[in-house]
């Protein structure tokens, strides 16, 4: 495939998008009750909000790798939640939101509501958030728990290919007759070295470009890890691998289905259900007891 100035410039314009890591880590009661613990870590994690609620115990920092002169700060957030149930559960996978849409030209609102037909207050449908939902199918001797957690991309993905396409349309001038020092001369050192495309590129052609690096170079950079343990033993997921009671997904954001918008957990384990096990034992003993008292009572002294 041919290069030209145009790669270079994509690639400047990747330079913001930093490396985030998320681990999740949730404990599933034979109650319901849900024990949750999220780490959200790396240059990237301050574009990311921690969990909000009275369950949470939440921890931020921020942090710069003491031998490199030039590192970049990474960040983190740690929080801990204990919910009764998956109906207390509150996201903890959380863009910021209010941020990215706090300095919007009228320009750029217009675009978001005209051309990428986001509907308003744009603070509610544009964003990121994720949800558990938790059945518990009970038998005679045994309970079925069925484990569900759906991650979701709210309209980011779209507005960030507008954004590197309008820019890399805008930035064609100046690659044409660059004004840059250090672009003149990447022209310079790729002449030299590789045949040229044509000088401009149309829209056909940014599409694809864009597209690649948002799956090759952009999503990637955005890994996932979640362990979810069960009461009992897993007899069915979707998960990268299961051990005994513990079923562990590993998925980066370029894995997500419907244009990169959803990405499901999904479970199911069987536990023995003690309570009813436990109520037949004391019928059966109780029945016993009756059984042998009426034979006491049927051969005792007339």
């Amino acid at each position: 495939m041919k290069r030209s100035g145009f790669t270079v410039l994509l690639a400047l314009l990747l330079t913001g998008c930093y490396e985030t890591n998320f681990n999740f880590k949730t404990v599933v009661h034979q109650s319901g009750k849900i024990d949750r613990e999220v780490q959200i870590n790396g240059e990237g994690a301050d574009r990311f909000l921690p969990p909000t609620g009275p369950r949470w115990e939440i921890k931020a920092a921020e942090s710069k790798p003491a031998k490199l002169i030039l590192g970049e700060t990474q960040y983190h957030i740690h929080a801990i939640g204990h919910f009764a149930g998956p109906n207390q559960f509150t996201s903890d996978f959380r863009y910021n939101t209010p941020g990215l849409i706090a300095d919007l030209t009228e320009e750029k609102h217009k675009a978001l509501r005209d051309e990428l037909q986001i509907p308003e207050p744009f603070g509610k449908e544009i964003g990121t958030e994720n949800r558990i939902q938790l059945q518990k199918k009970r038998s005679l001797f045994s309970i079925e728990y069925h484990y569900t957690e759906m991650f979701e991309v709210r309209h980011l993905i779209s507005i960030l290919l507008y954004d590197l396409k309008k820019d890399i349309a805008e930035s064609q001038i100046d690659l044409v007759n660059p004004k840059d020092e250090s672009l003149v001369e990447s022209q310079k050192n790729i002449s030299k070295s590789e045949p040229q495309t044509p000088s401009r590129l149309g829209p056909d052609q940014i599409e694809a470009l864009v597209q690649e690096k948002l799956r090759e170079d952009i999503l990637p950079k955005f890994q996932f890890h979640s362990e979810v343990t069960f009461p009992g033993k897993i007899t069915s997921s979707n998960a990268s691998q299961t051990h005994g009671e513990t079923a562990i997904w590993d998925f980066r954001a370029a894995d997500f289905e419907n244009d990169f918008s959803i990405y499901t957990l999904h479970a199911v384990s069987k536990a023995p259900n003690f309570g009813a096990l436990i109520a037949l034992a004391l019928a059966f003993l109780a029945i016993i007891i009756a059984v042998m008292y009426a034979r006491q009572k049927k051969t005792g002294p007339s």
